[in-house]
């Protein structure tokens, strides 16, 4: 994973295996190893567990359905994202948070 490719508030692996939400701090820690091609945290893989945990709901039609207005909605298969007639490859937790922050302007947040 290439640091670049994450922004506050990404889930990753932290150097232990644990789950970690990035913190200011965290995201200052990764790019300062990074120069040195030290990075300590690795990406999540996207799971059905995941998607549940983020609100999606699976739908016998289309995969995965995420609504988030009353006429647009994020439609997922667990290997390709689709916005409209276009689709992109998403393996990780943190490219459905980046392209769905991308896409909306709002953080995709953990169901309570």
């Amino acid at each position: 994973m290439k640091v670049t490719e994450l922004r506050l508030g990404n889930f990753v692996f932290d150097e232990f295996g644990n789950v970690e939400q990035l913190t200011i701090d965290a995201l200052r820690a990764y790019l300062r190893l990074s120069k040195y091609n030290q990075m300590d945290c690795k990406p999540i893989p996207l799971t059905e567990e995941w998607l549940e945990r983020f609100g999606f709901e699976e739908d016998d039609s289309v995969g995965w359905l995420k609504r988030f207005d009353k006429s647009d909605s994020f439609f997922i298969d667990l290997s390709f994202m689709y916005w409209g007639e276009n689709s992109v490859k998403l393996t990780h937790v943190h490219q459905l948070q980046n392209l769905y922050f991308a896409l909306t302007g709002e953080e995709l947040e953990l169901k309570s």
